[in-house]
């Protein structure tokens, strides 16, 4: 008999030996040491430009041309991520 969720929803993975292995496995198919890594959201791969770590190449790229701008003149200056305080009553 094979047993199909509706709705996925998530769930505490319950981990059992497997017999040949030795393994251990949820009924969903996850190992319990596996290393892998979940993929970002949006499928964006982390870029270095310039000795910083950006989150998307666009933001690279962007960084990119924003230097540019500032070495032939058209800006005076630009900050990499600015914290800003909100205040709010």
């Amino acid at each position: 008999m094979v047993y199909f969720q509706k709705y996925k929803t998530a769930h505490e993975h319950r981990y059992f030996i497997d017999a040949n292995t030795g393994n251990k496995i949820c009924l969903c198919g996850v190992e319990k040491d596996d290393v892998t890594k979940k993929p970002n959201k949006y499928h964006n791969k982390t870029q270095t430009y310039n000795g910083y770590n950006y989150d998307s190449m666009f933001e690279a790229e962007y960084a990119q041309a924003l230097d540019y701008s500032l070495r032939s003149g058209d800006i005076k200056s630009w900050e990499r991520q600015v914290k800003l305080d909100l205040k709010v009553k």
